[in-house]
């Protein structure tokens, strides 16, 4: 099963939105280790996808959940 905050992240990331908002969505106020906890692992997985995947770093990077990655009835992610 997966965490809480991963079915928050993907449920919220629907909508693409960046990073600092993703973060702050699930109370982390630290970007540097939810990205390592909780965005590179999805990224690595292919759940979560990369608005501009050749310019990873830019200021206008936004994450959107994989079109293939549907949400159960409750609003969450299987």
């Amino acid at each position: 099963a997966r965490c809480h905050h991963v079915n928050k992240i993907l449920a919220f990331c629907l909508e693409p939105h960046s990073k600092a908002e993703i973060a702050e969505h699930c109370g982390y106020k630290n970007t540097k280790s939810f990205t390592r906890k909780y965005l590179k692992p999805l990224l690595d997985g292919g759940t979560l996808k990369m608005t501009l995947p050749d310019k990873p770093n830019s200021r206008n990077q936004k994450y959107i959940t994989d079109k293939q990655v549907q949400p159960d009835h409750a609003g969450y992610l299987h």
